[in-house]
């Protein structure tokens, strides 16, 4: 019997994220483009809003992530990083915190 394949839609968020992570220590947008699992189309559309938003920056062909980057990426984990109650990862629930932090990111990655 064939594998079953698992696939995982990621979101806008996902995206960026993976791509920030990914410029942490600089790397080419054909590097980029593999390890964040991007068609050369959408990599372009996805870098083009990080470097207007300052979340990434470029120089000689090599793409790191900025200051503000960061700051995103550690708001973004603080996120979806699951909650664990006595050893049991679960999915965070809508408390105030998170509530505040999603609108810190929202805030971030719009520019504002």
């Amino acid at each position: 019997m064939p594998k079953k394949i698992s696939r995982r839609y990621r979101s806008r968020l996902d995206i960026m994220a993976d791509v920030i992570k990914i410029t942490m220590t600089g790397a080419k947008k054909t590097q980029i483009m593999f390890k964040a699992n991007l068609s050369y189309k959408l990599l372009q559309i996805y870098m083009r809003a990080l470097l207007e938003e300052g979340l990434i920056s470029e120089s000689n062909g090599r793409y790191v992530t900025t200051d503000r980057g960061k700051d995103f990426l550690e708001t973004y984990q603080k996120l979806v990083q699951p909650v664990t109650e006595r050893g049991v990862a679960r999915k965070p629930t809508l408390t105030s915190e998170f509530l505040e932090t999603y609108r810190k990111l929202i805030k971030t990655s719009a520019g504002t």
